[in-house]
């Protein structure tokens, strides 16, 4: 009986932290799109609350930030660019646009370096990923709603991301390295501000979407992420994951009223079918 309320338990926390990750494309669209706050104005907040709510939990831990050094510094860059790029690309990108280009970027990127030191994925599942993304994004570019601008910054978002995954591998205590890379981030916060200080609109109501989005789906939600990581095996902790661009889309559609054909959605399915298949082929070469 115990057993099964532990597995109860950890089923549904993960879930209530996948959700918390989807959750961050559709906080971003929707203060973007509903209020009048600016695409930096809502990445600096969300930084900042994030640095916030991490300070606070590493001390209640009785734990140190872990001190800047070159990793911590470069880890800070990559947390900053995804924030940044992420913010601005969804000006006019979809929830689940965003998030399934997102995904595949930071995916491929680990995939990519993952074959640079020795390991093998299969080609055919590469292909057929970004076949399926490019027959998922074909609709929109034929009838000329697509920005390629925003795409390729929401490519630049998951580099980012997936360069901040790469860097954090293997510390000894990942809380304490994601609240002191979110520290960090605020000297390139404050130098986003001073270059955007023209065109910075305040909205109150964006701001708190900004203060949740920082605090509770992204830094409450890392926290308990790596706590769950410690009791998931590396193939169901991979797998799980990829259900977030599929949540985003889906509630990007129930609660923003976004449109996917069914066409999309057989082509997103492809798409994260693809990554599963990348991520489940993945070996070390012989």
């Amino acid at each position: 009986m115990q057993g099964r309320r532990t597995a109860a338990a950890l089923i549904v926390l993960t879930a209530v932290t996948m959700l918390g990750f989807a959750a961050n494309s559709l906080i971003t669209r929707l203060a973007l799109r509903s209020t009048a706050i600016d695409a930096a104005s809502f990445a600096a907040i969300r930084l900042a609350a994030g640095a916030a709510m991490l300070w606070a939990i590493v001390r209640l831990r009785r734990r140190a930030v872990v001190r800047a050094n070159r990793g911590i510094w470069c880890s800070a860059a990559c947390l900053a660019a995804y924030a940044i790029a992420f913010s601005f690309a969804y000006r006019q990108l979809a929830a689940g646009t965003g998030a399934i280009i997102l995904f595949v970027s930071a995916q491929l990127l680990m995939v990519a370096y993952g074959v640079r030191h020795g390991e093998r994925a299969s080609p055919a599942a590469i292909v057929m990923t970004i076949a399926c993304l490019a027959m998922f994004l074909y609709p929109s570019i034929a009838s000329g709603a697509f920005s390629a601008a925003s795409a390729a910054l929401m490519m630049l978002a998951g580099v980012a991301w997936g360069g901040y995954s790469l860097l954090g591998r293997g510390c000894n205590d990942p809380v304490g390295h994601t609240a002191s890379s979110f520290i960090h981030t605020l000297p390139i916060v404050a130098v986003l501000l001073l270059a955007a200080r023209a065109h910075m609109v305040w909205d109150a109501r964006g701001a708190l979407w900004a203060v949740f989005s920082g605090a509770v789906t992204s830094a409450l939600a890392y926290v308990l992420w790596y706590r769950l990581k410690a009791q998931l095996t590396a193939i169901a902790g991979g797998s799980v994951q990829m259900c977030v661009p599929v949540l985003s889309a889906v509630l990007g559609v129930v609660l923003l009223g976004e449109r996917m054909s069914a066409g999309g959605s057989v082509c997103a399915a492809g798409v994260i079918a693809g990554i599963a298949w990348v991520t489940l082929s993945a070996r070390k070469a012989a």
